[in-house]
């Protein structure tokens, strides 16, 4: 990298800001060295935390550079529409806005909307200079480099596979008084004025080293909902569905009463059987399937405690429309996909029977209609899958029963549409056995592709269902596409 001049220095900045967190950059302008360009320097404890996309954007000095490189890389029948080049970066910097946004997302936009031209995410070159591509220093709670490199998943990683010890940075006095006042108390209602979301912790050189996150957890035996603190920020979030799911449910004491019975009822008839595969006892299953709806209804699963704002329009909304009501309707609805993969079963069973006794049997073919079954809404669902997903589960189980039916008729003509959806399938699978963590656009995207091929089956098997995205071997190929350039 180019050494700035005097003017030039205000856009290389000393920090850059991550959400409400402010991070140290130092830079080197050596070409060819390691270290050459941007370098972020992250506490070790926040490494597998931080998104590492949001650092594509690099730094005002270095983005003009980054995006000519980049378009002077794309293929030339595409670069050949943005010429002159350096008069198309200005226009893609005027339009861009890099809130909260992807940095390859943003400029593929950007360009559709100048040019009409669609850019996929393997048309970008890879090859940047090593003073384009951020660095990363994580330090431990002395300050001391632990790690450097310019791929943070790798490095974040790296950290978390290494035994760590608990960290020796503490709050402060004021923070400390904090957190005592609120773990001494039991809560039925909303009353954590002054909790902050984040309590960030800092070292002997002022540099953030730590973040304790506040989650809310179940003390029934009190009668309440307690606060407790942590740095693993993945238990915070989970924790936090739990107790803010227990905490709305105080509020409804009554009617949750009669919520219960009702739902203790409509899970005795043998459609729900093979629910309690994942329970004890039946009165486990049914807290469980309550929390489910709760959750939902009173969008708890995202994984913090709610504002006083939101917590009192959230009660409002509901007393509004009825709690009991909500409720049922929820359960209602989330029963009949219940019976409906129930009855699936029982389908498989049946035609199951009924090749044995005409020695057709395949039994390949039906250990894929269990597994496809189990996939669409398996006996987990209620801590695994979505609400939305749950509903919209009916479409799938209705496709695979009817398949099932066309299959028996016409086994030839199901197994070809069968090879036709394998290297989908095969590809999910690959997906599913990568153990990297990927980044939040990573997570987006593989989540619609999966989506994106179950569409695809429905359109082979049983087109007479409407899909409700347009889908196509083609707009599947892109998607992967950009799957395999997306951490």
């Amino acid at each position: 990298a180019r050494e700035p001049d005097t003017n030039e220095l205000g856009n290389f900045p000393p920090t850059i800001s991550v959400g409400s967190m402010v991070f140290n950059l130092s830079y080197q302008f050596k070409p060819g060295a390691e270290n050459d360009g941007m370098t972020v320097k992250i506490p070790i404890n926040l490494a597998l935390s931080i998104k590492p996309e949001v650092f594509d954007w690099l730094v005002p000095g270095f983005l003009t550079q980054k995006i000519h490189l980049l378009l002077k890389g794309l293929p030339k029948s595409i670069r050949r529409h943005m010429v002159p080049l350096n008069v198309t970066v200005d226009r893609i910097l005027d339009d861009i806005n890099q809130s909260g946004t992807f940095f390859f997302t943003t400029l593929e936009k950007t360009i559709f909307k100048f040019f009409k031209l669609s850019i996929k995410r393997t048309d970008w070159p890879t090859n940047l200079p090593l003073h384009l591509q951020p660095r990363f220093e994580l330090f431990d709670d002395q300050g001391k480099i632990v790690l450097s490199g310019r791929d943070l998943v790798s490095l974040a990683t790296v950290q978390n596979n290494t035994p760590q010890t608990s960290s020796s940075i503490s709050p402060n006095r004021a923070q400390q008084q904090l957190i005592k006042s609120f773990k001494d108390q039991i809560f039925n209602n909303w009353n954590f004025s002054g909790l902050e979301k984040e309590i960030y912790l800092y070292s002997s050189n002022n540099e953030i080293s730590g973040i304790l996150y506040p989650y809310l957890t179940p003390a029934p035996e009190q009668g309440g909902v307690k606060v407790q603190f942590t740095e693993d920020q993945t238990k915070a979030i989970i924790n936090n569905n739990t107790g803010m799911t227990c905490l709305y449910r105080m509020q409804f004491s009554q009617p949750y009463k009669a919520l219960k019975k009702y739902c203790s009822t409509g899970l005795t008839g043998p459609s729900s059987t093979w629910l309690f595969r994942g329970y004890s006892n039946k009165n486990i299953l049914v807290n469980a399937f309550i929390d489910f709806i709760l959750s939902h209804i009173f969008s708890c699963n995202q994984g913090q405690i709610h504002s006083e704002v939101d917590f009192i329009n959230n009660l409002s909304s509901i007393q509004k429309d009825g709690f009991y009501k909500t409720c049922q309707t929820a359960f209602d609805t989330v029963m009949a996909r219940v019976r409906l993969r129930n009855e699936v079963a029982n389908h498989i069973q049946i035609f199951t029977t009924l090749e044995k006794k005409q020695k057709s049997f395949r039994n390949v073919q039906y250990d894929s209609y269990l597994s496809h079954l189990n996939q669409i809404l398996p006996d987990t669902f209620l801590t695994t899958v979505s609400f939305q997903d749950v509903i919209e589960c009916d479409r799938l189980l209705q496709s695979l029963k009817i398949r099932i039916e066309r299959a028996h008729s016409n086994p030839s003509k199901d197994k070809e549409k069968e090879s036709t959806l394998a290297p989908y399938i095969d590809k999910i699978n690959m997906l599913d056995s990568q153990n990297h963590e990927r980044s939040d656009e990573g997570k987006s995207l593989v989540h619609e592709f999966k989506k994106m091929v179950e569409e695809y089956r429905i359109t082979l098997f049983t087109p007479e269902i409407k899909t409700r995205r347009k889908v196509s071997p083609k707009i599947l190929k892109k998607l992967w596409q950009e799957l395999q350039h997306t951490h």
